[in-house]
């Protein structure tokens, strides 16, 4: 997988938060949705890491999704502390702006 390839996928997650963390964060608050697209994108994260970790192990994983992707996914996996379905704003919040400072953190890291 190419530089721009990550960056993409980074990128899309990084959206992903951040339509998110609108949900409650701004003047149309809705903390149901929020709560599903939060749970939604916390299965995916960790399905992802999971995919990286296992073509890890059977050392699949080329130097930039070893250096980027997997740590990236890792981080940002290990961030989102809110439990799927939680409808607690403190945590969704916390773990929403976490998600998305170690995206950013990374993506600024690619140089592409």
């Amino acid at each position: 997988m190419e530089l721009l390839q990550i960056k993409k996928i980074l990128e899309e997650y990084r959206q992903q938060f951040e339509e998110a963390f609108k949900l409650v964060d701004g003047a149309n608050k809705n903390l149901k949705l929020c709560s599903e697209k939060y749970s939604q994108l916390k299965t995916n994260i960790g399905e992802h890491l999971k995919e990286l970790e296992k073509r890890e192990r059977k050392g699949q994983l080329n130097v930039h999704e070893q250096s980027f992707l997997l740590p990236a996914i890792s981080e940002v996996s290990m961030h989102c502390e809110a439990r799927v379905g939680s409808t607690n704003i403190f945590d969704l919040s916390s773990s929403l702006y976490d998600g998305q400072d170690y995206l950013n953190h990374y993506l600024s890291q690619l140089g592409v």
